[in-house]
């Protein structure tokens, strides 16, 4: 016996009915997938543009105190969004947190809690914790600038080799993280290297070597550049335009005569030290 006709056709309606259900919920589910992919993209591009625009200043001479300036310069439509938070922290020279430990070595806590680089921020000062690690939390405008003193990083304390420790960073940049935020944004994090400046932790001393032989050495932490000792009466073959390595020194020959007396002090200039240091002469 055959179905009647009019339960067929309720039938195939019903089943038409649910076929545009679902094409119209698969319909809905692709124009919502579509609209929250547009709202990435476009958000993405909006955070691209205003990412901020960083610089940072260092000391210029040997004489300047250690802090960094963090000026942020733009984007300039970034200033209408407030306040941005600003987070600086200093990183190590390499990760080190899979490194094997040996029987006696520091534990993984220890080599984590130490700063390996040249500088660590000075703590509590400026924002800073007490280790020096990181500044959270700090708040700027576009246009204006953050000040973080800094200081040299300790030797760790399983070695307590200071000089050794200086030697080994000699030269190397203060390797830094720095996050930004600001409102409705997720946040910005720029990865910066600041080579050493010119000049600085570089000290001198006159050492007497034999005969009329004296040494200019460098007792500093920094590698001097373009090293000139003034010229004066009774210093020959004087040092010009040298480099002087940490711990290294260059030779001077100063004879003096009856008619020409040894000083008793000279005058070094080097790279980003250009105002003239004076350095007593060691007695005879």
């Amino acid at each position: 016996m055959g179905f009647p006709f009019a339960t067929t056709v309720s039938a195939v309606s019903a089943a038409a009915s649910a076929l545009a259900a679902f094409a119209a919920y698969h319909a809905a589910r692709k124009a919502n997938s579509t609209a929250v992919a547009v709202a990435n993209i476009e958000r993405d591009r909006r955070h691209s543009e205003l990412r901020p625009v960083l610089e940072i200043g260092t000391p210029q001479s040997a004489t300047d105190p250690d802090i960094l300036r963090f000026r942020f310069t733009g984007p300039d439509e970034l200033e209408s969004f407030g306040l941005l938070t600003v987070t600086v922290t200093i990183r190590d020279d390499r990760d080190r947190s899979n490194d094997s430990l040996l029987g006696g070595s520091p534990t993984r806590e220890e080599l984590a809690a130490q700063i390996w680089g040249p500088w660590r921020l000075r703590p509590r000062v400026d924002g800073a914790d007490q280790q020096g690690r990181s500044a959270p939390g700090r708040t700027v405008r576009v246009g204006e600038e953050l000040v973080s003193s800094i200081d040299k990083t300790l030797s760790p304390q399983w070695s307590r080799d200071q000089p050794g420790w200086d030697r080994q960073y000699s030269g190397a940049p203060i390797r830094l993280r720095v996050e930004i935020t600001a409102e409705g944004f997720r946040p910005w994090v720029l990865l910066r290297e600041v080579p050493p400046w010119r000049g600085r932790g570089v000290r001198f001393e006159i050492q007497r070597g034999t005969g009329d032989l004296y040494l200019l050495r460098n007792v500093g932490t920094s590698t001097a550049i373009d090293v000139t000792v003034e010229d004066g009466p009774g210093v020959d073959d004087r040092p010009q335009n040298v480099t002087v390595a940490v711990g290294e020194a260059v030779h001077m020959i100063m004879a003096g005569s009856l008619a020409v007396s040894l000083p008793t002090e000279l005058r070094v200039v080097w790279d980003g030290q250009l105002e003239p240091v004076t350095l007593p002469m060691p007695p005879r």
